[in-house]
Parts: C-alpha cells; structure tokens; sequence
C-alpha cells in the first residue's frame, strides 16, 4: 500500500523569538477531540507521536506530520483528515493549553514518566544544557534578525522593478498545475 502522508513545519525561530501555528492547527484539525500531549525533554512525546503516525498509515490513513523545528528527526505534532485524530507536543515552544481539559481537549501528561531522582542528582548539567540551549537560540534570534532585514532592504529594492500582477499570475498558474484542491483548501485551514 502506497503511503498517504504529507510532511511541514509548523514553527519555527523568528526575529521575536518561536513563532508557531500550531494553535490554529488544532483549532482547525476535523479531528473531533484533540489530543495534546505535555512533558518535558526526552520523555517520549515524538516516539509517541511516531507509533501513532505509523499506526494510522496502516489502517490507511492520510497523515500529517509535524516536524520539530529544532531537529527535524523528531515530531510535533500528528493530524489526519477526515476526522480521526490530532495529537500534538503542547510544551515549550510552541504551548497549548486546553480551553476544556479532557472535554474539547484530552491532555496526556508524561511528566508523571520521568526520573525525579535521577534528574534531581544530575540537575547541575541539566540546568547548563539548558542555559546553553537558550544561548543558541538567542544566537539564532539575532541572525535571523539581521536576515530578515536583509531581505527587507532586498525586498524594498525589487519592489521598485517589479511587476506585481504579471508575478500573481504566474504564482496562480503554478499553483494550478502543483497544488491539489484538497492542499490548497487545507492550507486556507492554516491561513491567518
């Protein structure tokens, strides 16, 4: 049986730091009751989310995986169309907290999974991993700035020499023949 999947990014770092849809996926996901799952680092939330994804394709599903912004190997997040399901990694960055825990939204936490003692005897090298993470990120935040507003100068400039309804266009006409309907009407889903 040929895989029905599709593969994106739902986030990732920006000049203001994360900036994610994964709210408006949820939100938006035809999947009845979503599942949002929360723990911390290594507790198993994307092996989680890979067992199911591959769970799903099995029965024939069309799948959607999200994958994590910060390493690409790992999942965020698990949608279906056609009603099924939706489970998402609803920690730090990208936070989802439920309107109507375990009526709209099913939560399953991990937290309960994970060593207390163990990481409490090792909370000195946790606690500089995770001060040398945020350092990258903050790294990351600053030459995504200085990228953005390259682009913006570029931008400013090829504005000047452009022709905005030739390249409307030509974007239609290569979405006409790349897109499928059923893409194109779930990604007005993800539209602000």
């Amino acid at each position: 049986m040929e895989k029905c999947k599709a593969e994106f990014f739902l986030g990732s770092i920006s000049a203001n730091g994360f900036a994610g849809y994964y709210k408006q996926a949820v939100k938006n996901a035809d999947c009845g009751t979503p599942i949002l799952i929360k723990g911390g680092p290594g507790c198993g939330k994307s092996t989680i989310l890979k067992r199911l994804a591959a769970h799903l394709e099995e029965k024939g599903a069309y799948v959607e995986y999200i994958h994590c912004a910060g390493d690409a190997s790992s999942l965020d997040g698990v949608i279906t169309s056609g009603g099924m399901f939706c489970a998402v990694d609803a920690t730090e960055p990208h936070v989802i907290e439920p309107q109507y825990p375990q009526t709209v939204e099913n939560i399953i936490s991990l937290y309960d999974a994970l060593d207390s003692d163990k990481l409490y005897e090792n909370r000195a090298e946790i606690i500089k991993l995770f001060e040398r993470e945020r350092g990258w990120e903050e790294r990351a935040k600053r030459y995504v700035t200085a990228a953005a507003n390259i682009m913006q100068d570029t931008s400013r400039v090829a504005m000047c020499f452009t022709d905005l309804s030739k390249a409307k266009e030509f974007g239609e006409t290569l979405a006409k023949k790349y897109i499928t309907a059923s893409q194109a009407k779930r990604a007005r889903a993800y539209a602000f």
